[in-house]
């Protein structure tokens, strides 16, 4: 992605929402630099955001697999990645 495009995408996104989607993701407990990054890149709607959002405050013992696993079905309905 140039950083025209980053730029244009910037503009698209409804900022507090990508902000607090961003927050939330660095606050779970393993989060990583990529993991982040991936689902950001991942996640592309406010709709998917906001449930993805649902999921972490509501799921007991959160973490980057859970959220990855949730992502990859219920977001892209694919099927589990790992046996969780």
């Amino acid at each position: 992605m140039t950083k025209e495009e980053y730029e244009v995408a910037l503009q698209k996104l409804n900022i507090s929402v990508w902000k607090e989607f961003r927050e939330i993701l660095e606050a779970v407990p393993d989060s990583y630099y990529d993991f982040v990054i991936g689902v950001l890149l991942d996640v592309k709607t406010d709709e998917e955001r906001r449930m993805v959002m649902e999921y972490i405050r509501n799921e007991e013992n959160i973490n980057s697999s859970k959220v990855m696993n949730f992502v990859w079905t219920k977001i892209r309905g694919e099927e589990p990645l790992l046996p969780l």
